[in-house]
């Protein structure tokens, strides 16, 4: 959920996606839809639009594979057929944790006396209160949250996908040049990596029960690296088009039509009532069709790559990261202070707020902190 589409100085050559940038925002809101909009919808809202809010988790599933197309846009070093990374894998990961950890701790303070005030209202005992708390407060710092079923939703609950993108980070230095070294098929790959993905779901859907079992298969770090290979393996795809147009694929020469399949594929599902394949759809069965819509974007040759990349939506997607990971907390805050998300005045008052506060902080905490800690970073090259 953290990666803005703009490349790190290792890559400033590198061509910007804007379209990308402005496309992230959509993602973001889609998700605090999901979220907190369900109640707040008129009565007359038609059924397709109230069943395509109750898929916005998928929004989540977008940004993992975003997030494996940027990284792997943006570090990949090509050199022959080998693949290397770009720069060491220190500077990478100070890279991340500059990128995402200053405003996840902003949310995690202003969430923390939440937290508090619930376990004070609900544990009786006051050794069972400080356990749980610092329980909570160290999985949660220490994003460790999606590996333990059931913990996603401790402190803030849409961070469990920072969890998630923290696990990638780790290991996404030693996959991107093991992956894109390969001389398979690119396409016999992604089919492969693509159905690994649906494997688990099915277990589950044939066999599961219980909704701890359902948090594991939906929180679960390890079944959600597919989606993100997915998107290394898009960038690749992307990075040969570019390099040889005339040569490439016939599909990727129509993006109008690749990106209408895919708008078309995700319409379909998300306009039905959240079915008993809703493992399926949450780890991944759209997968291909957000690529089809990403790579269309990506390509630049539409009037909605142009206006995804207009400065308006540019700047809102920059700041998506802010307003995914303090839609809950604000909300909190708004809960409190305010009469809850009673219609869509409220809801629209509280969405515009969030953008707003999304963007200022996007310029007051994430870039000043980022610009900092990689400072600090490049002064002391033998630390950590």
């Amino acid at each position: 959920m953290s990666e803005v589409v703009r490349q790190p100085r290792l890559a400033e050559k590198r061509e910007s996606l804007a379209a990308l940038t402005g496309l992230r925002f959509f993602a973001a809101a889609w998700v605090v839809f999901y979220h907190h909009a369900a109640a707040a919808l008129p009565t007359r809202t038609p059924s397709g639009l109230r069943n395509a809010a109750s898929h916005g988790y998928l929004g989540v599933n977008f940004f993992y594979l975003l997030s494996g197309f940027i990284l792997a846009y943006s570090y990949a070093e090509r050199s022959a057929s080998v693949v290397a990374l770009r720069g060491t894998r220190r500077a990478f990961w100070m890279n991340r944790f500059s990128r995402v950890f200053p405003l996840y701790f902003t949310a995690w303070l202003v969430t923390a006396p939440f937290v508090v005030a619930h376990r004070l209202a609900t544990d009786a005992a006051p050794l069972m209160r400080v356990l749980k708390l610092v329980v909570a407060a160290v999985v949660s710092l220490g994003l460790v949250q999606a590996w333990l079923p059931g913990a996603h939703a401790w402190w803030n609950p849409p961070s469990w996908s920072i969890s998630v993108e923290a696990f990638f980070y780790a290991i996404f230095p030693w996959v991107l040049p093991r992956l894109l070294s390969q001389r398979t098929s690119r396409r016999g790959l992604a089919l492969v990596v693509w159905m690994s993905s649906l494997l688990v779901p099915i277990l589950y859907m044939m066999f599961g029960v219980g909704d701890l079992q359902l948090a594991a298969v939906k929180y679960q770090p390890l079944l959600h690296v597919p989606t993100f290979v997915l998107g290394i393996l898009l960038a690749d795809v992307f990075h040969a088009q570019l390099a040889d147009p005339a040569n490439g694929s016939r599909v990727l020469r129509r993006p109008l039509l690749l990106g209408a399949l895919g708008l078309g594929a995700i319409a379909l599902v998300v306009s039905r009532p959240v079915s008993a394949f809703h493992p399926l759809i949450h780890n991944g069965l759209l997968s291909p069709a957000f690529a089809a819509v990403m790579l269309a974007v990506a390509l630049k040759a539409s009037p909605v790559s142009v206006a995804l990349s207009g400065p308006t939506l540019v700047r809102l997607g920059e700041a998506s990261f802010g307003i995914y990971i303090l839609q809950a907390p604000l909300w909190l805050v708004w809960r409190k202070n305010v009469s809850g998300l009673s219609s869509g005045v409220d809801f629209a008052i509280f969405f515009v707020m969030l953008c707003s506060v999304a963007m200022v902080t996007h310029r007051a905490i994430e870039l000043p902190l980022q610009r900092r800690l990689r400072g600090f970073s490049r002064a002391n090259p033998s630390s950590g």
